[in-house]
């Protein structure tokens, strides 16, 4: 339970402190008066007391006998004396008593005894004296204590309330006006130390609940991670800017962007490096909107940007620099991609709720075509989820005769043009109109995914008079292959099937994907994954689901031919595919440039307009691609130019440098080669020497600026030199490397390098010379360039042997004539 203020009504101040300070100055008063009081008492008595004691005395000196007057006489007239100061008097000797009466009246009797002469005294004093003075004093007493109260209280409780009231009551209210939630309330800090010091920490408070209130709206309406803007304040915000441009007659754009394969980032390198991503993507987007424009992260990995006054066109544009500034971020050296979905107001929606479900539908579609792109809201294509509306259009296409018609597009062989199989394509001619894609995912959001996937698999099979020898390609998501849907539709004899996982992502429950997989291949079927080389989670899934058929997603496909990095890639996939037994397929060729570099890689096959359109029957190759194909492959690269340009491949690439080395018939010939070489080994230039024993050097016959022809080196003060030579192995001298010989270092930093890749060129077992690649930047040189060195060295053997002999002719011939 939740702890209660309770607050309970008190007595003032006044009255809690004036009232208890009224009594306890009265008690002062009173004691103070009956301390009086008792003093003059006592004063009084002390002179009753004296009266007495001066009474004693004239009896005592005049009762004492003398030879005038004998002894009774003496007490006689000792009595009247003492009488004469007002006082009883009375005395008694030995049984003889001589007496005068006391006085009427209150009195004090004091008894003594006397030894001269021997007696008895008795004095009595009147006693009114003490009473009198008893009564002045009290009465004098209660009239100053009263007069005294009279005064100094009124300025004691104008002092209280001044000093303590007053202050208490500003704390009072000031709290009061904080509760209440003015941010200005602050108490007067004045009065005694003790409340300056509670009004100081009350202060502190008061603006501690400022700030923690204007903290907690700012929490609320910012992303704690990022800085953005919240989805709530994204919510308000977006109907805001709906609302001015309805009332200006303005438009509101709408993206939604969505990192790819985000979860990979956190799997591998942790929450916190995907934190850092987000909070690094957010200030990239924040730096490129306009002042006018919102950020917000509306959760996970995916932002929006509301942009007002922007069209379609505009939106889509900003879209896609939002994703070119993501992919500039590359965490840990890896391309960050993301997708991107545009609907605008009024164009697509008239309100904020329906606006935010199309934009998103535009981004499930960029992210279900492939990922990496942006796309608009097209309604033929978009699916915006309705609930039940949904499911009745879903269970309305199972009633139709023919709810989906099966298209094909041919797998082609890029080594021969020969079609090997066909991709088995979903299309749903009634309307609505809508993308298979989008029909696909909106019936597995109504959980009649396996009954769609099962009908348009069942579509495929049903198709006749397949070509002989071709196989065909059907599309399943992962998640549903053991349902008995599609079981039921599957054949039993599956060889000439390959199953294509179409989800981006495998299942929750991997080894049960895996389990199923391979009960498809015990019956004949291969598989094969999609979109290889998208992403992380892409190359997850073919390291774990080992397939027969490794598809290249299409925006690896597209413009590979100006792009070396994604040309490296697939090269990676081709060689990958080698040595794990499977064949790569790629997807979406568009143009005969993106073909003809793809057939150079040697990827097995590949799909896309530039070879056929998907049609409704086995369609086939254009003779004038197939023929093109099969003369590509066949085509030596010894047939080439000097003025043909290699192949990006690597291993086609090698094969073009080797054919022009074979050709060179001069030594100016094999000049035109150095940058081909240098290219082919990764250097920034290239010299090729020869080796002259007797005179214990090398000569430069081929080199760049620095390395002119004709120049000789002695080796003996070139020790690493000397050793490729006579030993026939490759060395590499880096300048900063403490135990490189000094002669070589020496002559690279006088050259301007850094680097160096010394490699022996060999022909019939016989060292010629050397071939000896620079570079700039000191680095390493990798297996695969020393590898490349050798192969051409090999080559460059028996041109410069080739160029020696006949060189030596010529010269015989000379010499005869």
């Amino acid at each position: 339970m939740k702890n209660r203020i309770v607050r309970t009504s008190g007595q003032s101040l006044r009255s809690q402190v004036l009232i208890p300070l009224a009594v306890a100055i009265a008690l002062v008063a009173l004691c103070v008066g009956l301390a009086c009081t008792l003093s003059a008492r006592n004063a009084a008595k002390d002179g009753v007391a004296a009266r007495a004691e001066a009474a004693r005395a004239t009896f005592e000196q005049a009762a004492r006998p003398s030879r005038r007057l004998p002894g009774p006489a003496s007490v006689r007239r000792a009595l009247a004396e003492a009488a004469a100061s007002g006082a009883g008097v009375a005395f008694g000797e030995k049984g003889a008593n001589a007496t005068l009466a006391p006085q009427q009246g209150g009195h004090e009797t004091f008894t003594y005894r006397l030894t001269n002469p021997p007696g008895t005294l008795t004095v009595s004093v009147p006693s009114d004296a003490i009473g009198k003075a008893t009564t002045s004093a009290l009465v004098k007493t209660l009239g100053i204590g009263l007069g005294a109260f009279l005064v100094f209280f009124p300025l004691i409780a104008s002092l209280l309330d001044r000093r303590l009231a007053a202050p208490l009551r500003s704390l009072a209210d000031a709290v009061a006006k904080g509760l209440a939630g003015d941010t200005e309330a602050r108490a007067a800090v004045e009065g005694p130390a003790e409340i300056v010091a509670v009004t100081g920490r009350v202060n502190d408070l008061l603006q501690a609940q400022v700030e923690s209130t204007a903290n907690a709206e700012k929490a609320e309406n910012t992303d704690y991670l990022t800085g953005a803007a919240s989805n709530r304040q994204f919510q308000e915000t977006l109907g805001i800017e709906i609302k001015r441009a309805q009332r200006e007659q303005n438009s509101v754009g709408l993206v939604v962007l969505g990192l790819d394969r985000f979860e990979s980032i956190n799997d591998n390198y942790g929450h916190a490096k995907g934190d850092e991503v987000l909070r690094n993507v957010a200030e990239e987007l924040r730096d490129m909107l306009r002042a006018t424009d919102v950020l917000s992260r509306l959760g996970g990995d995916e932002f929006a940007l509301i942009l007002p006054g922007t069209d379609p066109d505009v939106a889509y544009s900003i879209a896609e620099r939002a994703r070119s500034v993501i992919a500039e971020l590359s965490p840990n050296g890896r391309r960050l991609t993301s997708s991107a979905g545009v609907a605008c107001y009024p164009d697509h929606a008239r309100d904020e709720s329906t606006l935010l479900q199309f934009a998103n539908g535009a981004l499930r579609l960029a992210k279900r075509e492939g990922k990496n792109q942006s796309r608009r809201y097209d309604p033929e294509v978009v699916v915006v989820p309705r609930g039940e509306d949904e499911l009745a259009e879903v269970e309305a296409l199972f009633e139709l005769e023919e709810p989906i018609v099966p298209f094909f597009q041919p797998l082609v062989a890029l080594s021969t043009g020969k079609i090997l199989g066909f991709e088995a394509l979903a299309r749903f001619p009634h309307p609505p109109q809508r993308g298979p894609d989008a029909w696909f995912a909106q019936a597995h959001r109504c959980n009649l995914g396996a009954k769609l996937e099962a009908m348009a698999i069942e579509a495929a099979l049903e198709h006749q008079n397949r070509p002989a020898g071709t196989f065909l390609s059907i599309n399943v998501s992962p998640t549903i292959i053991a349902t008995p849907e599609i079981q039921e539709v599957l054949p039993e004899d599956m060889s000439n099937l390959v199953v294509e996982i179409t989800e981006h992502e495998l299942a929750d429950d991997i080894d049960t994907v895996l389990a199923e997989l391979q009960k498809l291949r015990d019956r004949g079927a291969r598989i094969a994954v999609d979109d290889a080389g998208s992403g992380y989670s892409g190359l997850q899934q073919v390291m774990l689901v080992h397939p027969d058929v490794i598809k290249l997603d299409r925006s690896l496909v597209m413009g590979l031919n100006d792009d070396p990095a994604k040309v490296a890639l697939i090269d990676s996939f081709v060689r990958f595919a080698r040595r794990t037994g499977a064949t790569v397929c790629a997807e979406g060729i568009e143009t005969m440039e993106e073909l003809r570099t793809l057939a150079d890689l040697d990827v097995t096959y590949g799909q896309g307009y530039a070879l056929a359109r998907p049609a409704d029957d086995w369609t086939s190759v254009s003779s004038a691609v197939s023929e093109a194909l099969l003369r590509r492959s066949l085509q030596s690269q010894a047939d080439v130019t000097a003025d043909s340009d290699p192949t990006d491949s690597g291993d086609k690439r090698l094969e073009f440098v080797s054919a022009r080395i074979s050709q060179v018939g001069s030594l100016d010939e094999l000049g035109e080669l150095l940058e081909l070489i240098a290219a082919e080994v990764g250097s920034d230039d290239v010299t090729v020497s020869r080796w002259l024993p007797e005179d214990d050097s090398v000569e430069t016959i081929c080199g760049g600026d620095q390395a002119p022809a004709g120049e000789r080196f002695k080796l003996s003060n070139y020790p690493s030199t000397r050793h490729v030579l006579t030993t026939q192995e490759a060395v590499q001298v880096l300048v900063s490397d403490p135990g490189a010989d000094l002669g070589e270092v020496a002559l690279l930093q006088r050259t301007g390098f850094a680097a160096l890749l010394m490699v022996p060129v060999v022909c019939r077992g016989e060292t010629l010379g050397l071939i000896e690649a620079l570079s700039r930047t000191e680095r390493p040189w990798t297996r695969s360039e020393i590898n490349r060195a050798r192969i051409i060295s090999y080559q460059l053997g028996s041109a410069i042997d080739g160029i020696a002999r006949e060189s030596g002719a010529e010269q015989a011939a000379a010499a005869t004539a």
